[in-house]
């Protein structure tokens, strides 16, 4: 179950990679290795359930995503920019598919946390 919703997750999106589009790369993990900026990993981190009766449960599955850009060539503007750019695309892909194309019953749509760092 995690695995196909991780392969899935991976093929949305890809859609947002190449030309005029704001992801240069997708990883279905963690890395700091990378073909260009910006790029995109992500990580299944909380799964948690609920039994409701013998025949449905439900569980919530939580992904850390990632937008990587780096800010050396254009500065922190640039670099800011863009990730917001990517970050629209990327709500707005979801937004238009709450089942990840019938793979899950529904997403729901949570905070997250926009935390600046340097490597």
């Amino acid at each position: 179950m995690i695995q196909t919703i991780s392969d899935k997750l991976k093929t949305m999106l890809e859609t947002l990679k190449g030309t005029n589009k704001p992801l240069v790369n997708v990883y279905d993990y963690h890395t700091l290795e990378n073909t260009g900026y910006p790029y995109v990993s992500f990580e299944a981190v909380e799964l948690t359930g609920e039994i409701r009766d013998t025949c449905n449960n439900e569980r919530n599955i939580i992904f850390d995503l990632y937008i990587f850009q780096e800010i050396g060539t254009n500065g922190r503007q640039v670099a800011t920019q863009i990730i917001y750019k990517a970050m629209d695309d990327i709500i707005s892909l979801f937004d238009t598919d709450y089942t990840l194309g019938g793979t899950i019953e529904l997403i729901t749509p949570i905070g997250g946390n926009i935390v600046p760092f340097n490597i």
